[in-house]
């Protein structure tokens, strides 16, 4: 039961996650108008990473447990972390 929540929460932060990377750019004119523009903060971008790493952390720690015993599924949350700290270098 418990990784059956865990996949549900992964599956609806990373669904939130893409619509916010996606239509945000074509949003963000009308933003202010609508008076939507705390989607636009940096800290709601911080606040949905964060609770997308930990659900993912928990989800991969539980599956690596209970069936494969293999790190791989743990080399892409960390490459997605790194990809996100140097996304103002590129």
């Amino acid at each position: 039961m418990k990784q059956f929540f865990l996949d549900k929460a992964g599956l609806f932060v990373t669904c939130t996650c893409f619509l916010h990377c996606l239509l945000l750019p074509l949003l963000l004119p009308i933003l202010p108008l609508v008076s939507l523009q705390w989607i636009a903060d940096p800290a709601f971008e911080k606040a949905v990473l964060m609770l997308s790493i930990v659900i993912a952390v928990a989800a991969i720690l539980n599956g690596y447990q209970r069936h494969h015993r293999r790190l791989h599924p743990m080399l892409f949350i960390v490459a997605g972390i790194v990809f996100y700290a140097c996304k103002d270098q590129w």
